[in-house]
């Protein structure tokens, strides 16, 4: 029983968090963009390179995140 009880109070707390995330992406979209944005135009001449460690976080952060999940 308590083992349920563990596991029922994680994915609460992981769906507040995500609940969390998604609000606050969505209030601060816009200065987050704006901020990306200025920061990609000040570093120009590694923008390849940013884009890529990007994109490489984000598959990466997508792959942990999605193996508890058993995703196939």
């Amino acid at each position: 029983l308590a083992r349920h009880i563990v596991m029922s109070m994680h994915n609460t707390a992981s769906a507040i968090f995500v609940t969390s995330v998604i609000v606050h992406l969505t209030l601060n979209w816009k200065p987050m963009s704006r901020y990306i944005a200025a920061k990609i135009n000040e570093y120009s001449p590694f923008k390849i390179e940013l884009i890529i460690a990007a994109i490489t976080v984000t598959v990466l952060i997508l792959l942990i995140g999605t193996h508890p999940l058993h995703l196939r």
